[in-house]
């Protein structure tokens, strides 16, 4: 979706896309860091590791999701100066 929104030369919704884009890569890395802290808790994997398959990207989801909304769109930008 980003790409294509870049290509139509939707530069604001691109900035989204990229955005929930690289969050939801970075899952990827919140998975590799919550899965040894559930060894360190004592979490059995059979049981932590079906929750952190979802816990691994919904909180970069909802990050990413805050900043997309935290933030003016291009065009507000444009017309501001």
């Amino acid at each position: 979706m980003g790409w294509r929104q870049a290509v139509g030369g939707n530069l604001d919704l691109h900035r989204r896309w990229m955005i929930r884009s690289c969050a939801l890569t970075l899952g990827a890395v919140t998975l590799r860091i919550y899965l040894p802290a559930s060894m360190l808790l004592g979490i059995p994997f059979t049981v932590a590791y079906p929750a952190i398959t979802w816990l691994c990207w919904v909180p970069n989801l909802l990050v990413a999701q805050w900043m997309i909304g935290s933030r003016p769109a291009l065009g507000a930008l444009d017309t501001a100066a």
